[in-house]
């Protein structure tokens, strides 16, 4: 069984991952670090290609 830091961290991923409009996690550096399902359609990009690219990409494309 996981910790309660482990379990509040998956239940934070799920929901920001059925979230019905398109939200990033980007760090520090502009890149994107976490996208959802709505943001890789709102974008057209897959999740595999949004991490690490810099926001300033994707509002400027």
């Amino acid at each position: 069984m996981g910790t309660i830091g482990q379990n509040r961290a998956e239940m934070l991923l799920e929901t920001f991952g059925s979230l019905g409009i398109a939200s990033l996690v980007i760090d520090r550096d502009g890149k994107i670090v976490e996208a959802n399902k709505a943001a890789e359609d709102a974008f057209g990009y897959s999740g595999q290609d949004l991490p690490g690219i810099g926001i300033t990409t994707l509002i400027l494309d």
